[in-house]
């Protein structure tokens, strides 16, 4: 069977132009086996061959594409204390990890035993030198996703950064939809427990993995 040069053409441009604004940003020019000149007829054979090529390549690119991390907030903040803030996410989806990134800042449970400091790196939590103490939890619309047991331990799920600053990875199956919101916090800021002498102020980019 064979197939009129202008129609293939035509196809072969619309998907072309999907692919290519598509991949723009992760791969190399695609190209295809088979080229067709005008007034020649295209064998399907070598058509679906080069439909072949680019269904392959659309389909690596999706696979990329779930490999890779999406943020969902940017410069986020909590306290040592009373203050939490709803922030709306910057991607809705289906998340299987969520990865939380320090910037800056510091939280401390003590003011006066655990001042901010340059001899102590643990900015996740002054309160324990030997990093074993991360202070982070995440509630969704004010459902917790990610909860300490206590200020001392991480929250369940994830797991102790590999670094005083690194990033807190979690975990993590859960959904966001429009409307929904997001509030990064801990243990004694979420509960307003025994968080007098608390202090700092943290800033975090929120990502998550499909």
């Amino acid at each position: 069977m064979k197939f009129k040069e202008t129609k293939i053409t035509a196809i072969l441009a619309v998907v072309f132009v999907l692919v290519v604004v598509s991949m723009s940003a992760y791969a190399a020019d695609l190209t295809v086996p088979h080229t067709f000149s005008p007034g020649t007829a295209a064998k399907s054979s070598e058509v679906n061959e080069n439909f072949t090529t680019i269904y392959n390549e659309v389909n690596a690119l999706k696979k990329q594409l779930s490999n890779d991390w999406i943020k969902l907030l940017d410069n986020a903040s909590y306290s040592g204390c009373y203050e939490e803030h709803k922030y709306t996410p910057l991607a809705t989806g289906q998340f299987s990890q969520v990865k939380a990134v320090y910037k800056s800042g510091y939280i401390t449970c003590n003011t006066s035993n655990y001042p901010e400091t340059s001899s102590n790196p643990y900015k996740w939590q002054l309160c324990n030198p030997e990093g074993g103490a991360v202070a982070f939890e995440l509630k969704k619309n004010d459902a917790y996703l990610l909860s300490q047991s206590d200020y001392q331990h991480i929250a369940t799920g994830c797991l102790n950064p590999s670094t005083p600053t690194g990033d807190i990875v979690c975990n993590l199956n859960f959904s966001i939809i429009t409307g929904d919101t997001l509030t990064p916090t801990w243990y004694e800021n979420s509960r307003s427990s025994t968080c007098g002498d608390n202090g700092g102020q943290i800033f975090i980019e929120l990502w998550a993995k499909p």
